[in-house]
């Protein structure tokens, strides 16, 4: 069971259906060495729905949307999901480069993050089928979380959706314990949450 980061669930409002759902889902599936956050303030002033810290995958944007359509209609009246969740993941990108010990040794690379980050989408209420000829969902398909999708409980193939939203994969060694908290206590700086909550 996943570490979430505040861990009351209460804290969600009646008509947050799709994150109710995915707390949940994220909660019960992933191992206990991941750790979630969510409703967590982004440097750059935003808040993001879901983050995710693995050990192995590294860390993973989720923006849900309770939409019942994935339209060009949804896209122009609210803007696009993926632009929003990448602008997340891209923000927690830059303050966490700030922390040289987050960062790649070799000189080539030195000024990017030893782990990988991605971002995806959301929409538990439109399934696969719903989606077979949508131009905006095929164009970037592993980036998306759908109704079909929350129909499975195992850990592993949860954690190989994680990993294929990611475009930037790489191989890197695990993120230890230490790194992880490294990762955690930089995002507390720009939250007013503590880890016990």
């Amino acid at each position: 069971m996943a570490i979430m980061i505040p861990n009351k669930i209460e804290t969600f409002c009646n008509d947050q259906h799709g994150e109710i759902k995915t707390y949940i889902y994220l909660k019960n599936t992933l191992p206990d060495d991941h750790y979630v956050f969510w409703h967590l303030k982004t440097p750059d002033g935003g808040e993001l729905d879901f983050l995710i810290i693995s050990p192995d995958i590294g860390l993973v944007v989720l923006e849900v949307k309770d939409w019942s359509k994935f339209t060009e209609e949804e896209i122009s009246t609210y803007g696009s999901p993926i632009q929003q969740s990448n602008g997340y993941i891209n923000s927690i990108n830059n303050k966490l480069k700030g922390c040289k010990k987050l960062l790649q040794t070799s000189e080539k690379y030195s000024d990017h993050l030893d782990f990988c980050y991605a971002s995806g989408v959301v929409l538990h209420k439109i399934s696969k089928e719903e989606l077979s000829d949508n131009e905006y969902y095929l164009k970037d398909k592993n980036k998306f979380f759908l109704k079909d999708d929350f129909n499975n409980d195992n850990p592993d193939i949860l954690r190989e959706k994680l990993y294929l939203i990611g475009e930037n994969k790489f191989i890197f060694e695990k993120l230890s314990e230490i790194k992880i908290k490294l990762i955690i206590d930089k995002l507390l700086e720009t939250n007013n949450l503590d880890i016990e909550e």
